[in-house]
């Protein structure tokens, strides 16, 4: 996940089913890392000694605020890309974008019909409730034993959010 944690931007539902995930043995932590790039508020800075109460900040590791090309850098290394957009059914986060041009499948945490709902849907990686914490499970899982399941919708749907693309759509409708 690159961005940071605060107010509603908690990411406890996503590290609950990562524990879960471990206790259940369904995920193994040598093969598994979470990293969260970028700054936590002070509302959020207990994640950090849950992470370390709970055992599992060998995999769970938060990053501070790094320059843009370091966050690209890390993105471009990981396997999949984090959304956390709790709350608002409104936003479309803009690393949605950043994360597009990676190629890689996201696993997107956030309301249920709302914006970043609809974008990442089933197309670009798997969307979960943020509320249902099983659900997210269900993603990890997905996404952990089924690393490249997403490779071909991907790359299928992409051209959608091309803005050259939209232009040429939208000159298509004013010339008409």
């Amino acid at each position: 996940h690159a961005g940071s944690l605060y107010r509603y931007r908690n990411p406890m539902p996503i590290l609950q089913a990562v524990k879960n995930l471990l206790t259940k043995g369904e995920i193994d932590r040598a093969k598994i890392r979470f990293h969260f790039i970028g700054g936590i508020t002070s509302d959020q800075i207990h994640i950090k000694d849950w992470v370390v109460d709970e055992g599992i900040d060998d995999i769970v590791q938060f990053v501070p605020p790094v320059p843009y090309k370091e966050a690209v850098a890390h993105m471009a290394k990981s396997e999949v890309l984090i959304i956390l957009q709790p709350v608002t059914k409104l936003q479309l986060p803009g690393k949605f974008y950043d994360y597009l041009s990676m190629k890689k499948p996201i696993l997107a945490v956030g309301e249920t019909g709302g914006a970043t709902n609809t974008a990442v849907g089933d197309r670009f990686g798997k969307f979960v409730d943020y509320n249902r914490v099983e659900e997210i499970e269900e993603g990890i899982r997905l996404l952990y034993n089924n690393p490249n399941h997403y490779d071909n919708s991907i790359s299928e749907h992409r051209g959608e959010f091309d803005m050259s693309n939209a232009i040429a759509r939208f000159d298509t409708i004013i010339s008409n």
